[in-house]
């Protein structure tokens, strides 16, 4: 189940929830946020003077400002809720509600793909369905793992651990 959000439903966390108060939030990395925004007002800047000393070649370095700190921007807005009736995904202002009785399986993946590793768990839903969770940018994905797994435990979700190796 999917459903916009507008400017009144800024803060996930405190509205009314029909899948419970949060058990805990998980983030996107303040310091993630922060150097987007940061590396994107400098582009930006310089982009500013390009425009005012070589007015032709500016829309690049304008346009790549302006990208990172947007995503900077909704990376803060982006973030997931453990709740005791399932977990809430909220991405580009969309939340994404999953209640535990409707999981068949969760399935934690680990993917290296040269030097680089990244995890996603999958919350596989009865119906087909799926809600993927992924690591890139998030603050604690270790925790988030941790308590799904154990909530998991509690009510008797099958849990599926698996590893994926793509060639660089």
């Amino acid at each position: 189940m999917q459903e916009p959000l507008d400017a009144s439903h800024g803060n996930v966390a405190n509205d009314e929830n029909p899948l419970g108060e949060p058990i805990r939030v998980f983030r996107a990395k303040l310091v993630t946020r922060i150097a987007l925004i940061v590396s994107g007002a400098v582009i930006l800047m310089g982009g500013i003077y390009l425009l005012i000393e070589w007015s032709t070649i500016a829309t690049l370095p304008l346009l790549l400002g302006l990208m990172a700190m947007v995503l900077g921007y909704f990376m803060g807005k982006s973030m997931i809720l453990v709740c005791p009736r399932g977990v809430i995904n909220v991405r580009w202002g969309v939340r994404q509600m999953c209640r535990w009785e409707d999981i068949g399986q969760i399935v934690d993946t680990k993917i290296k793909q040269g030097l680089v590793t990244s995890r996603r768990c999958a919350l596989v839903k009865k119906n087909g369905g799926r809600m993927e969770l992924h690591d890139l940018g998030l603050d604690d994905f270790a925790g988030l793992t941790s308590l799904l797994r154990q909530q998991a435990e509690l009510r008797g979700i099958e849990w599926k651990e698996e590893r994926s190796v793509k060639p660089a």
